[in-house]
């Protein structure tokens, strides 16, 4: 047989002392469980949150894309609307031009007016309101400073074409355009 001693004082708890620490290990676990309680209503809310969020963002995406889509008929439809307009002015403008006619004195004056120097004519076409031009221009800058000439025109042309537009060995420009007026 063992002896031990016990070198520990031993104390008798009272039963108001002992009451209050199962008290104290009552509240203590009931602190506990409303903690751990709170924990877990945070993390299913958090759950809840993430879930929204994703499900949100992919409407989102969704809705941007369909806005997209939307986006590119209305400017597809914006442009096929003024192009079907400016056809249009053609159209009627081509018919104005076909009743009117321009006579070749006019033409011949508003040539003679656009002539700057630099500028060989080497044929002109007349029909109806349609003149035909094929000249050489002495360098670039000539053969831009014409065309400008010709964009600011007070006649209102209807349509210009350069037709061709060829560089000769010796550094000239033969060029052919096409001016319709209204």
């Amino acid at each position: 047989m063992q002896f031990g001693v016990n070198l520990l004082e031993q104390r008798k708890v009272s039963p108001g002392e002992s009451q209050s620490r199962r008290r104290f290990k009552r509240w203590g676990v009931i602190v506990l469980l409303v903690y751990t309680l709170c924990i877990a209503i945070l993390f299913t809310f958090s759950f809840y949150l993430t879930t929204t969020q994703k499900r949100l963002n992919s409407e989102k995406q969704q809705v941007e894309a369909k806005i997209k889509n939307f986006e590119k008929r209305e400017s597809l439809a914006l442009d096929l609307k003024r192009r079907a307009e400016t056809i249009g002015k053609i159209l009627a403008s081509r018919e104005n031009v076909k009743k009117r006619e321009v006579s070749e004195e006019q033409l011949l004056a508003w040539i003679k007016s656009m002539a700057i120097p630099g500028i060989s004519l080497t044929k002109i076409s007349l029909s109806q309101a349609q003149i035909t031009l094929e000249a050489e221009a002495a360098n670039a800058l000539v053969l831009g400073e014409f065309l400008d000439q010709l964009q600011l025109t007070e006649k209102k042309i209807l349509y210009l074409n350069l037709d061709t537009l060829s560089r000769a060995k010796k550094g000239t420009y033969s060029f052919s355009l096409k001016a319709d007026f209204l």
